[in-house]
């Protein structure tokens, strides 16, 4: 079960999204304390976020995010967000951050990160936006994404 303030800031995100391309973040459609704890524990995407400035530090992180980057929770939110990308990666990457500060959103990008033990991986269809106070979130899915409806309300319920 998330904390209060990952829900609360799991609320932020979400509206912040919903603010952005006029629809909630991709889940089941349950109770507000039932999908944001979905949208920490069980999403089969990363969501993430970051504070605003210069040197930026993750302030959030779903379970498939720390599955992905291999982190727990209380190491990533710790982490400057910069090392989420390898050194060859980085300039592409703040090219992406630097677009989401000009237009607040972006969408379909598709790139490398790099793990806590060095490993790279391909992120797919992220979206990034900005979130009150100056701070970005971030959706990817660690593979190809499915045909829309795959967190339809049945297959929530077999979980």
């Amino acid at each position: 079960m998330p904390s209060s303030a990952q829900i609360d800031l799991i609320q932020r995100i979400d509206a912040a999204y919903r603010h952005w391309t006029g629809d909630g973040l991709p889940g089941p459609q349950a109770t507000v304390g039932e999908r944001l704890t979905w949208l920490h524990q069980q999403a089969p995407y990363s969501l993430l976020a970051h504070t605003g400035g210069g040197d930026p530090v993750f302030i959030y992180a779903n379970h498939c995010a720390q599955q992905c980057f291999g982190y727990s929770f209380d190491e990533f939110i710790a982490l400057p967000s910069r090392l989420s990308a390898s050194p060859a990666d980085r300039a592409e990457r703040q090219q992406l951050l630097d677009k989401v500060t000009e237009q607040g959103i972006a969408q379909g990008y598709r790139g490398l990160r790099v793990d806590k033990f060095g490993d790279t991986f391909t992120i797919y269809d992220c979206e990034v936006w900005q979130i009150p106070d100056g701070g970005q979130a971030a959706l990817f899915w660690p593979q190809p994404k499915r045909r829309p409806g795959w967190y339809g309300q049945q297959e929530h319920a077999n979980r």
